[in-house]
C-alpha cells in the first residue's frame, strides 16, 4: 500500500525544509535532492519567485508526503518515485526540495514545493479537482515500479480509498477457477461441465463462450480473458503429456511434435498454429535447443536489462545534479558584474535597493554552489560541456536498454507460448520449471 498526503505551509518554509532534510532521517543527507533551487537556500528562492507574482497570499508552499509499506521498496527507488511524482504533479514549473526518510520501518518521501511557478509566476491550483490527479499520478508511477497501487490518500484532511484497491475481479476469479480445474479435465466439454458445477452459467458456442456466476451482473466473454484462455489455448493446455523420449530430444523436437498435433486438430485455429510456428522459428534461428538454454538466455537478458536500468538511473541522478549546478553557474556569471559593482560601492544601500533581486539571486547561487562543493574556478561553459557528454552517454545507454528490452519481450512471448502449448508436461521436471516460471 502507498499513502499520500498534502498540506499547506503558511508560516515557515525554512523550518519545514530543515525538518525534512534532517541528516538523521536521510542517512546523512544521502537521500536529499532539489529542483531549480538549492537545498539550503530554497526558502529564499521560493520568496524571490513569489515576489515576481501579481498576488501575495498566505500560502507559501505545499508539503507532500508519500509513504510506502514496510519492506516494499528501497530508498533509491522511493526517492526516484517521489521525484517523478512532484515533477509531474507541478508540471515541472515549481521549485522543490525532496527528502526520503529511512529512520522508520516504512520509507517515506517529503517534498516541499513553492506555491508560485517559476515559469509564469502563477499560484498552484488548490481546488479539489487536483486531488484525483495527485492520486492518479502516484498510483501510475508506483505501478510502473511493480508496487501495490491499492493506496490510501489524504488531501487537506479529506480521506480517500483508492478505487484501484486490490479486489479480485470477475475475470480474475474465472481465470483462477479455470486454472484450478484444468489438471482435472481431458477435454473442453468436461471443463465446461465442471465450471457449471462451480456455479457458472455458460452460453455461446465454440470458439467463444460467455460465463456468469449468480453473484455477477454481467457475462464475461471468452476473448476478455486473454489469449492463454481462448478455446484453442485451453485445448492445448489439456493435451496429453509427451513421452520421456521426447524430453530427451529437446525443445525443438517437442514443439515440432506439438505442431503436428495442432495441425491435425480441426478445432484449433490457424492463429494458434502460427504462434507455435513463430516460437519454433525463433528458437531455431537463435540455436536454442533445450529448455535450460531458453531459461539461461531469458535470465541473461533480464539481468542485462536490470543492469542497464540501474546505470541509467545513476546517470540521471548525475545529470539532475549537474543541471542544477549549470543553472546556478549561469546565473552567477550573468550577475557577476552587478555584484562586483555592488562590492566596489562598499555595499551602498541605495545600490542594493536598486538591484536587490539580482544581489539576492547571486548570493543564493553562491551558497548553493558552495553547498554542492563546486570549485569557484569552474566555469559554466565547462560544466555545460560535461552535462552534454553525460546526456549523450545516457542516450547510448537508452538505445542499448530498449534493444535488450525488445529482445526480452520477444523471448518472453516465446517462453509463454512454449509454456502454454506444452503445459501438460510433468511440472516437477527441470524442463518444465525452465519455461513456466514467472518471467518477471
Amino acid at each position: 500500500m502507498v499513502y499520500s498526503k498534502i498540506t499547506y505551509i503558511r508560516k515557515s518554509v525554512l523550518r519545514t525544509i530543515k525538518y525534512i532534510t534532517d541528516p538523521a532521517k536521510t542517512e546523512g543527507g544521502l537521500y536529499i535532492s532539489s529542483y531549480n533551487c538549492g537545498v539550503h537556500t530554497a526558502d529564499l528562492e521560493f520568496a524571490l519567485t513569489a515576489e515576481a507574482g501579481t498576488e501575495i497570499g498566505c500560502i507559501k508552499a505545499l508539503h507532500l508526503i508519500q509513504s510506502f509499506a514496510a519492506g516494499s521498496i528501497d530508498p533509491i527507488t522511493a526517492h526516484e518515485i517521489g521525484r517523478q511524482l512532484v515533477l509531474e504533479y507541478t508540471n515541472f514549473s515549481h521549485e522543490f526540495v525532496l527528502a526520503t526518510h529511512v529512520d522508520k520501518d516504512h520509507i517515506h518521501n517529503h517534498a516541499v514545493f513553492n506555491n508560485v511557478s517559476f515559469t509564469d509566476h502563477t499560484k498552484f491550483r488548490h481546488e479539489y479537482d487536483m486531488v484525483d490527479r495527485l492520486w492518479e499520478i502516484s498510483d501510475r508511477i508506483c505501478a510502473k515500479y511493480g508496487l501495490d497501487v491499492g493506496s490510501d490518500h489524504e488531501f487537506f484532511g479529506r480521506s480517500h480509498k483508492n478505487p484501484y484497491a486490490p479486489k479480485p475481479s470477475h475475470r480474475k476469479i474465472l481465470k483462477d477457477t479455470i486454472d484450478k480445474l484444468l489438471p482435472e479435465v481431458s477435454d473442453l466439454d468436461e471443463l465446461l461441465s465442471k465450471l457449471k458445477d462451480e456455479g457458472y452459467e455458460i452460453k455461446g458456442n465454440y470458439p467463444s463462450y460467455s460465463y456468469k456466476r449468480d453473484t455477477d451482473s454481467l457475462y464475461t466473454k471468452q476473448e476478455k480473458l486473454g489469449r492463454d484462455y481462448s478455446c484453442d489455448a485451453l485445448i492445448s493446455r489439456m493435451g496429453s503429456a509427451l513421452s520421456d523420449t521426447s524430453h530427451a530430444k529437446g525443445i525443438l523436437y517437442d514443439l515440432n511434435e506439438k505442431l503436428k498435433q495442432l495441425k491435425d486438430n480441426l478445432n484449433v485455429s490457424p492463429s494458434a498454429v502460427k504462434r507455435l510456428t513463430d516460437a519454433y522459428v525463433y528458437l531455431n534461428e537463435h540455436s536454442i535447443t533445450s529448455y535450460e538454454h531458453l531459461e539461461a538466455v531469458r535470465d541473461d537478458l533480464t539481468s542485462s536489462v536490470k543492469e542497464m536500468h540501474e546505470k541509467i538511473h545513476e546517470i540521471e541522478i548525475k545529470i539532475d545534479r549537474l543541471q542544477s549546478i549549470c543553472e546556478h553557474l549561469k546565473r552567477k556569471e550573468m550577475l557577476n558584474d552587478i555584484y562586483a559593482s555592488y562590492l566596489r560601492s562598499g555595499k551602498d544601500q541605495a545600490f542594493k535597493k536598486a538591484h536587490q533581486k539580482e544581489i539576492k539571486l547571486f548570493e543564493a547561487s553562491c551558497v548553493f554552489l558552495s553547498d554542492m562543493k563546486v570549485d569557484p574556478s569552474v566555469r559554466y561553459a565547462d560544466s555545460l560541456d560535461k552535462l552534454n557528454r553525460l546526456i549523450n552517454l545516457k542516450d547510448s545507454y537508452l538505445e542499448s536498454y530498449h534493444r535488450d528490452l525488445s529482445e526480452l519481450e520477444q523471448i518472453r512471448n516465446v517462453s509463454k507460448d512454449v509454456s502454454t502449448f506444452l503445459s501438460a508436461r510433468d511440472p516437477n521436471t527441470d524442463h518444465d520449471k525452465g519455461i513456466s516460471i514467472d518471467l518477471g
